[in-house]
Formats: C-alpha cells, sequence, structure tokens
C-alpha cells in the first residue's frame, strides 16, 4: 500500500513495483521480483533480466544459477555435475557424468567399476588384492580383499587363492 504526497487515499502498489519514501511506485530491480510492494531476490535457479518483473525466469534445461538475485544463467561445461530447475548438482558416489551441458542425469558406474567420490567424470576399475578380485566391488564401493579359507593361501603373483600342497595346511 502507498499514500502518494498530497493524497488521504491509499493506493494499492502494482506487482513489478515498490512505493518509495514519496508514495510513488519504483520499477523492482534487475535481478529482483516484486509483489504486493515487496521486493525480493530471485532465488537460486532462477534469474531476471528486466526492471519492474512480478516473477523471475527458470534457468533454461543446461543453465544453472546457484546464487540469489541474478540476471543470469551459467553454462554448465563441468562433467560430474548436471542440472535440476537451473540448479547445479554434483553426481553422487556410484555414479558419473562425462558430458557437458547438464542435460542428461547421471550415469551408474558399470559392472567391474566403482566410484567412491561425488562429482566425478567417470568410474574406477575393481582392483584386484593378492588374494584375487575384489568382492562386493561396484556403485560407490571399492569392494573387499577376500580372505583365502582354510587350506588355501595367498598366491600373490596369482593374485589369488591356491590350495596348500599336499601335506602342508594353512588354518589362518
Amino acid at each position: 500500500v502507498r499514500c502518494p504526497r498530497g493524497s488521504a487515499t491509499p493506493l494499492l502498489v502494482d506487482d513489478g513495483y515498490v512505493a518509495n519514501a514519496t508514495g510513488q511506485q519504483v520499477a523492482c530491480s534487475v535481478g529482483h521480483f516484486c509483489q504486493g510492494g515487496v521486493e525480493k531476490p530471485c532465488r537460486i535457479g532462477h534469474f531476471q533480466t528486466n526492471t519492474g518483473a512480478a516473477n523471475c525466469v527458470t534457468c533454461p534445461r543446461g543453465k544453472f544459477q546457484n546464487a540469489t538475485g541474478q540476471t543470469s544463467c551459467v553454462d554448465l561445461t563441468t562433467p560430474g555435475f548436471y542440472t535440476v530447475n537451473g540448479i547445479k548438482l554434483a553426481c553422487p558416489p556410484g555414479k558419473f557424468n562425462d558430458r557437458t551441458g547438464g542435460l542428461r542425469p547421471c550415469d551408474s558406474c558399470a559392472s567391474g567399476t566403482y566410484q567412491n567420490v561425488a562429482a566425478q567424470h567417470s568410474c574406477k576399475p575393481c582392483g584386484v588384492c593378492d588374494s584375487g578380485p575384489r568382492d562386493k566391488c561396484g556403485g560407490s564401493f571399492e569392494g573387499v580383499c577376500p580372505v583365502c579359507s582354510p587350506g588355501t593361501f595367498v598366491n600373490a603373483s596369482a593374485k589369488r587363492c591356491q590350495a596348500c600342497a599336499s601335506g602342508t595346511y594353512q588354518n589362518e
């Protein structure tokens, strides 16, 4: 509500405007919107290039804005990220994104690979221990080295568990 100088009749402030000290309507600033005479910054994922705006615009697909009160959006040029509703998000562990542009979501690591760190452009191959290929490797988990069962031992050069020779044993 505003009261223009010299008037006793209050008037509503139009959307896109605020009232100044003399009761005159003033256009809302860029990067902001005005409703009910209150100016607010555009929230993350949104922008506004014009003055006198009643709302902000959502960033287009593949662009983001992670700050408030902005006049533009930013192109996503970093692999390992994607955009949702104008917000830049990191691929979580177990997923990756090797593309720029943010138009497609992150992909899951393929069988035999894992990624235990967020915001990555690729997955890591599952390793091999002295006792053989890692067990339960995949997604965000690098797996664990298998434990050789009694009667076998770690053959480091062959990278696997091997049966003990006849007449010998391994009970650990």
